[in-house]
């Protein structure tokens, strides 16, 4: 087991050094997330300027969620995921194949090392946009509600993961584009049902309660909603096992797919 973990290890290190080499595609991609964060941080202001409160929230509390989204979205979303699709597509799936790796655990590896520059850089950016717009910003009142929020925000992550490769496996069957056009409505339907750039509560109620019962839910809205202390305790048990509910269908999911997916595989041309 030691030299397994050694031999993800050394991917993780490989990768992120990899990714470091490339400081112009960093450099775009930084700023990519400030112009997506201003975008949506003077909209919220505009909205603000003359109501002091909205869907009972408040001006500290849309911007505390503005906040807290960037951050978030560099903390959860920020997968390689899309390279699986490619992979599949292109054919070069079959030279992992060959390999002794596992290729969810490899991709796992790769992962981390771009979350973990990503994420690094996202709290600086929140830090120096902090200091020059000077916005209020809404910390927990009660100790628990960090670790809560902690604990969301791991849960977050790994149910992420496991949807965005889930979708990436339909490359199997959709191999045209590299399943561009699946994990392109993918993308979009997940930026707006995940709360991305609005709380999801400002939705009609009835729509509201039938986005509880979808995984998207719980990447981004329910986090920062533990953030700013805005749910009861049914709420929060219900959310939690939620997440782990749609986490375990989702393992489920990934493996049928991938073992279907492999029984049909063509690698012409590796």
């Amino acid at each position: 087991m030691t030299q397994t973990l050694s031999k993800y290890y050394q991917v993780f290190k490989i990768s992120l050094e990899d990714q470091l080499v490339y400081r112009a595609r960093v450099l775009l991609w930084r700023i990519r997330s400030v112009i997506r964060f201003l975008t949506t941080y003077f909209f919220w202001l505009a909205m603000f300027s003359n109501n002091p409160h909205l869907y009972n929230y408040s001006r500290a509390d849309i911007l505390t969620y503005v906040f807290m989204s960037q951050i978030l979205y560099d903390i959860i979303y920020t997968t390689l995921t899309d390279e699986v699709a490619v992979e599949i597509a292109q054919g070069s799936l079959g030279n992992y194949l060959l390999k002794p790796v596992n290729y969810l655990k490899y991709k796992i590896a790769i992962g981390l090392a771009d979350k973990s520059h990503n994420v690094f850089f996202s709290i600086l950016e929140a830090i120096g946009l902090y200091f020059i717009f000077r916005p209020p910003f809404r910390l927990p009142q009660l100790g628990s509600s960090y670790l809560i929020f902690i604990a969301a925000v791991i849960l977050a992550c790994i149910l992420y993961f496991e949807l965005s490769y889930w979708v990436s496996l339909h490359a199997f069957w959709f191999r045209e584009n590299a399943g561009w056009p699946i994990r392109f409505l993918f993308m979009m339907l997940v930026s707006f049902l995940s709360g991305n750039f609005f709380p999801l509560n400002f939705l009609p109620k009835t729509l509201f309660t039938f986005l509880t019962l979808l995984p998207t839910t719980y990447l981004t809205y329910v986090p920062i909603q533990f953030w700013l202390e805005k749910t009861d305790s049914f709420t929060t048990w219900f959310s939690f096992v939620m997440m782990i509910l749609w986490i375990t269908i989702l393992g489920f999911l990934i493996q049928k797919t991938w073992k279907k997916g492999l029984q049909i595989y063509e690698s012409e041309g590796k």
